[in-house]
């Protein structure tokens, strides 16, 4: 009876370390899980803030990304309006280089024509001389005025035409 009593003891010894040491894993386990939760709540917390965060920069860039947006807009309307008064102004330009330039070739032509006649009808030679000197100088204004006709006529756009009637030109030239 003894040894069975010393077996039971033994037994109970044996089964209260057991219970030792499953209780001593319990609670090494269950401080883990606690300390590896507390963790997990942090990181959520961080994680929460780093949230809140992204979503003001994602507002304050969509903020200013409508903001450039509206820019953009207003600068290709100034764009535009500034293209069209260049192009306003261009036209304007070629206009009076070209009305110019004909008001100005009438006198032009006129002067290399009483050059011509004058050197035909007149016999001093200092007269033929001046003469010759200034059909020189309106020979490079027309030079000069037929460059700019030419300029006016590159600045054109193509398509730009213009109809003209034979049989009536020559007419014209004719009378």
């Amino acid at each position: 009876q003894v040894a069975y009593t010393n077996t039971v003891v033994e037994a109970a010894a044996l089964i209260i370390l057991l219970l030792f040491i499953l209780a001593f894993v319990i609670n090494r386990n269950y401080k883990r899980k606690k300390k590896d939760n507390y963790l997990l709540i942090e990181r959520n917390n961080e994680i929460k803030a780093i949230n809140e965060e992204l979503r003001a920069y994602a507002d304050t860039l969509s903020s200013q990304n409508d903001t450039i947006q509206k820019m953009n807009e207003d600068l290709e309307l100034r764009v535009v309006k500034r293209t069209h008064e260049l192009q306003e102004a261009n036209t304007e330009l070629d206009m009076f280089l070209y009305r110019a330039s004909h008001d100005i070739r009438r006198p032009i032509t006129t002067l290399l024509g009483l050059g011509n006649l004058a050197n035909v009808t007149t016999r001093d030679v200092n007269a033929v001389q001046l003469f010759g000197k200034v059909t020189e100088t309106a020979s490079h204004m027309d030079r000069m005025l037929h460059k700019l006709q030419m300029i006016y006529a590159l600045n054109r756009p193509p398509g730009i035409s213009t109809q003209i009637h034979i049989t009536q030109a020559i007419q014209n030239a004719i009378d």
